[in-house]
């Protein structure tokens, strides 16, 4: 019996290993260490996860700004509107709730970075 509850207790602890691969392209520190946050390794996958869904002209009610190219998706970024939105509040985008923290914080970085493609 005692073999048992440490067999079982040992697949317990060992199954609650968390491996799965950061999303998130490491944030630039400033001092050149890092990777540049750019439209195609983040903010594209953000915006197309998060937004795309209502904010495309191919579905049925789109929703303006379209934001499904990164001509389109900077402007947003260059007048403002993603950082009142997205990252500032007081109502964020997307309707179904607001981001998570780690998403938002790179988002902000790739628009104080100029919003690089």
């Amino acid at each position: 019996m005692r073999i048992v509850i440490i067999a079982l207790l040992s697949c317990l602890f060992f199954s609650c290993k968390y491996n799965q691969e950061d999303p998130f392209p490491s944030p630039v520190t400033g001092d050149g260490s890092g990777s540049s946050i750019t439209y195609t390794n983040f903010a594209k996958s953000v915006i197309d996860n998060n937004c795309v869904i209502c904010h495309a002209p191919n579905i049925t009610s789109p929703q303006s700004p379209y934001l499904t190219t990164y001509n389109e998706v900077k402007q947003q970024a260059d007048n403002g509107r993603i950082q009142a939105r997205c990252i500032d509040g007081p109502s964020f985008m997307p309707p179904s709730g607001k981001m998570s923290q780690p998403i938002i914080d790179t988002l902000q970085l790739w628009i104080n970075q100029g919003a690089l493609q």
